[in-house]
């Protein structure tokens, strides 16, 4: 009797901005389905059809594996791995909008430098206030989008309590070219992505 087939557990990184399309270009050159949800439909249309994401990376390819939609829902929706990489100023209402479609078993990350503006808080904070999930963990590192996606060396860090997180994350992450750093001090590494962040806070990523 043959084994029945299991499809592969579906990541949704929510944020098309360098470092959202980056990370989802990443999942999808190691071979796996992503779905990377954005704002505006014209912005999903111009990846599925031409794999590029020309305001935030130029004539840089994105992987074929990465399907682009702009509904929400869909985005969200059986994902056994949320990334959600906006910018900290529209953190929490993307959280909120995303929050009905969140189920608690589901591992959510995000890539975000900042502090919310108006609270001071971190995004993890953000999550778990606004959503059910519980397993959180946070992908920092000093990186450049453009530099990631020309196959140039880098390494990123992921932060959480969870051992079932670090260990999901770095199999869909890492790769010849990115190393993939575990630990347990989530706050540490959000204040420090924070900080890194505060020059370049004026420059939107989404």
């Amino acid at each position: 009797m043959m084994a029945k087939k299991t499809s592969p557990p579906l990541v949704t990184v929510l944020g098309a901005g360098s470092w959202g399309s980056t990370v989802a270009h990443l999942i999808g050159r190691n071979g796996h389905p992503v779905h990377l949800w954005c704002r505006r439909k014209k912005q999903a249309d111009e990846i599925n059809k031409h794999h590029r994401n020309e305001r935030y990376l130029g004539d840089l390819p994105i992987s074929e594996n990465v399907v682009a939609t702009h509904n929400l829902k869909k985005a969200v929706s059986g994902a056994s791995l949320l990334f959600i990489i906006v910018p900290s100023k529209s953190f929490r209402s993307v959280c909120q909008d995303a929050a009905p479609f969140i189920e608690p078993n589901q591992l959510v990350v995000h890539g975000t430098k900042g502090l919310e503006p108006e609270s001071y808080k971190r995004m993890s904070q953000i999550i778990a206030e606004e959503s059910c999930a519980r397993q959180i963990g946070v992908l920092s590192g000093p990186n450049i989008a453009s530099e990631i996606c020309q196959n140039l060396p880098a390494g990123v860090v992921i932060a959480s309590a969870f051992p079932r997180v670090q260990r999901v994350v770095e199999e869909f992450v890492v790769s010849e070219f990115m190393r993939v750093y575990a630990n347990n001090d989530v706050i540490g590494v959000e204040i420090a992505g924070a900080a890194f962040y505060m020059p370049f806070a004026a420059v939107g990523n989404d």
